[in-house]
């Protein structure tokens, strides 16, 4: 399912950027990314809207196309931007939020189709586009992998913890008890103070275990 408000914000913006490019507002580039910084960092500092997950792509697409589209759009000496954008985007969104937005990114910049030369980074972005789906399948796929391995790594964490400690203190402790008992034969009783030995000594290796565990994974 894709994040519609996110691709609602990100072709909005691309298409003002692109509106504000055919204005005389184009000539007054450096004033409005210079205020479009100051702004972000001034919204970014207050904790209200800080906590926007969309903020950040959102100046920076608005930003990038802005300037992209100021300069010429496919002939842009920083098209390469564009590039970078769609990439960043995808390590941070599902393929089926970024595709439409690169399908919607072409549209626009098809407008600025004026000659042979430009045709060609029209034509590389229509190649770019799949690569940056599988970018993005392969960036949640990792994810989804992560999160399934440190599920699996806590749970196994909760049990030596836990589960596996505890049981061994049992056995420990009913081991010295049955240890006490006069009836029992001196061999008998050698067996079971080796054993409680061994107890002992797993017991020991799993808590160091536990640590070493923590120590990598949290930092403590």
């Amino acid at each position: 399912m894709p994040n519609l408000k996110l691709l609602f914000l990100l072709s909005s913006l691309s298409l003002l950027a692109f509106l504000i490019s055919i204005t005389p507002l184009a000539a007054f580039l450096p004033q409005i990314v210079a205020f479009l910084v100051i702004l972000f960092f001034a919204l970014h500092l207050s904790q209200s809207i800080a906590q926007s997950d969309h903020l950040a792509a959102s100046f920076v697409t608005f930003i990038v196309m802005l300037i992209v589209f100021t300069t010429g759009g496919l002939s842009s000496p920083v098209f390469f931007l564009t590039y970078f954008l769609l990439f960043s985007l995808a390590f941070q969104n599902t393929p089926k939020t970024i595709l439409p937005y690169s399908a919607f990114l072409i549209i626009l910049l098809s407008q600025s189709l004026n000659s042979i030369d430009s045709l060609i980074p029209l034509v590389s972005l229509l190649f770019i586009s799949p690569l940056v789906w599988i970018v993005s399948q392969e960036h949640l796929s990792n994810n989804f992998m992560s999160t399934s391995i440190s599920q699996k790594q806590t749970d196994a964490l909760l049990w030596l913890s836990l589960r596996f400690k505890n049981s061994l203190t049992q056995i420990i402790d009913q081991l010295t008890m049955l240890s006490l008992d006069p009836k029992l034969s001196p061999t008998q009783k050698r067996d079971i103070v080796n054993l409680r030995r061994r107890s002992k000594s797993l017991l020991t290796s799993s808590r160091q275990l536990v640590t070493d565990i923590e120590e990598e994974d949290y930092g403590y």
